[in-house]
């Protein structure tokens, strides 16, 4: 085996071990990350969805009559 084909079988092995190196705490930070948040959620109180929702009340729509007002203003002159 040359020198040259020595080095590059060197290089693949180098690169691999850490390729595989930095998968594992890839993995590991992972699954402690997981760990955590199972443990917050557990530690969560349970309770039921809150729903809130407000709903104002739509004004009625109102029809201006001339005939209509004059009548209203009679009744309120009268005592």
């Amino acid at each position: 085996m040359t020198k040259n084909g020595r080095q590059e079988m060197a290089y693949r092995h180098y690169v691999r071990k850490h390729v595989r190196q930095r998968q594992r705490q890839v993995a590991r930070a992972q699954a402690k990350a997981s760990r955590e948040t199972k443990v917050k959620m557990k530690s969560l109180p349970e309770t039921a969805p809150k729903i809130t929702a407000t709903a104002e009340p739509v004004p009625e729509p109102t029809a201006f009559s001339t005939s209509g007002a004059a009548e209203g203003n009679a009744f309120q002159q009268q005592p």
